[in-house]
């Protein structure tokens, strides 16, 4: 079923993606070195719930409330970290995780004189990201340092940072759950449709026109699986355009684009107010995860 859409100049936020893989080296050691400092376990800010006050957390896949810019000592480096390994690796991929990246936020990879090697920049608002700090040709040492700058001013939930080294498989997939929210629509007839969408990006947050997605399983705020689902794979056409308030009519570009995403609907399944989440498993066999509240 293809699909013909209107849409108007909307931001909306990047919420997507997750698949993970085993830490890089057992051996491997992270020490914080300074930052805003963290809540306390268990603090509970938009649906998210920091699992340890420990700032290395992330690294063991421990979910971590850092304080933002106006709280206590919080500052704009949300934290430092230094990365040591026992011998010389190549250092291929940082993959980090969470929720709260405000307008001006850098993830930087230093090396062991804190030189610089390489950053991304980082936006998504208060939504579930997954960021993927490629290095193409990788780098070789035994020390690393890891740093964030961000100015959200209250918190900073950060959940996973994986290290990736050596002969290990680069994540270039991400999943975004693109409309950010659970669209539930009442018509005139009394039914219903309730539905929402998501694309497959690679690691430049580019739309993965390909149908590369094998299953699909969306839970409600309590953990039930909402069933069933329909899925539709099929590209639709995007035509952007703006209403003009003077003229009482609407203007549209001159070109129309083509993406690949994904429409889950279940039209029948009473909503729930919280914290939503979407599980694909891509064709290779890797599973990505994406929350919505």
């Amino acid at each position: 079923m293809k699909k013909f859409r209107f849409s108007g100049l909307v931001c909306i936020p990047f919420l997507l993606v997750i698949f993970f893989l085993p830490a890089a080296l057992s051996a491997m050691t992270v020490t914080y070195e300074g930052g805003s400092g963290t809540y306390d376990a268990n603090t509970s800010i938009e649906g998210f719930t920091s699992e340890t006050d420990d700032p290395t957390g992330p690294f063991s896949g421990h979910s971590v409330m850092f304080k933002g810019t106006e709280i206590d000592t919080g500052q704009y480096l949300t934290y430092r970290y230094r990365i040591e390994f026992p011998a010389t690796v190549n250092l291929k991929e940082i993959i980090l995780q969470g929720v709260a990246f405000c307008g001006n936020t850098t993830l930087k990879i230093l090396d062991a004189n804190m030189n610089e090697i390489d950053r991304i920049n980082m936006w998504g608002g208060n939504s579930f990201q997954t960021f993927l700090l490629v290095l193409p040709s990788g780098v070789n040492g035994s020390t690393f340092y890891l740093e964030e700058e961000d100015d959200c001013p209250n918190w900073r939930y950060r959940s996973n940072i994986k290290v990736i080294t050596d002969d290990e498989p680069l994540v270039l997939k991400k999943l975004y759950w693109w409309n950010n929210y659970i669209v539930h629509a009442e018509h005139e007839d009394g039914s219903t449709r309730r539905w929402t969408g998501f694309t497959m990006q690679n690691e430049n947050n580019e739309t993965i026109a390909d149908n590369i997605v094998s299953s699909v399983k969306l839970y409600d705020p309590d953990g039930i699986e909402i069933t069933p689902l329909e899925v539709d794979s099929e590209p639709y056409r995007s035509l952007n355009g703006r209403y003009i308030s003077d003229s009482g009519k609407w203007e549209y570009d001159d070109f129309v684009t083509f993406s690949g995403e994904y429409y889950v609907e279940f039209h029948d399944t009473p909503l729930k107010t919280g914290l939503y989440r979407i599980e694909v498993t891509d064709t290779d066999g890797n599973t990505h995860e994406a929350y919505n509240y």
